[in-house]
């Protein structure tokens, strides 16, 4: 009667052992080597996504020099398109510039949506 065992009796000759390492090894190359790839396909396409969206969805079409007692509302007002709320006008000036108050000086430069 045999017993069939998972169990090996003995050790592998040493061409298998070698065979085995070097398939191992192989694999493990070719793994690490796939990984490197996706992670640089994954940082150079962040990278070109963010350089891409730089202006936050917003484009300049114009670009004006504020004068002596310019405010935002007042270049708003001249400036928006008919059918466009004054205060999001304001808004959309402020972001695409990058400003976080509505303070301007002579002489700034501004872009306008």
């Amino acid at each position: 009667m045999h017993i069939y065992t998972t169990y090996r009796v003995g050790s592998y000759p040493n061409k298998l052992k070698k065979q085995i390492f070097r398939s191992r090894r192989n694999h493990f190359l070719r793994i690490s080597l796939l990984f490197i790839v996706m992670i640089l396909f994954l940082t150079v396409g962040t990278i070109l996504n963010v350089y891409a969206n730089n202006t936050n969805g917003l484009e300049s079409n114009q670009t004006i020099y504020a004068e002596r007692g310019d405010t935002l509302w007042t270049i708003a007002e001249s400036h928006k398109p008919d059918n466009s709320n004054i205060k999001s006008y304001i808004y959309k000036i402020k972001k695409l510039n990058g400003m976080n108050t509505s303070i301007i000086r002579e002489g700034q430069k501004l872009m306008l949506p």
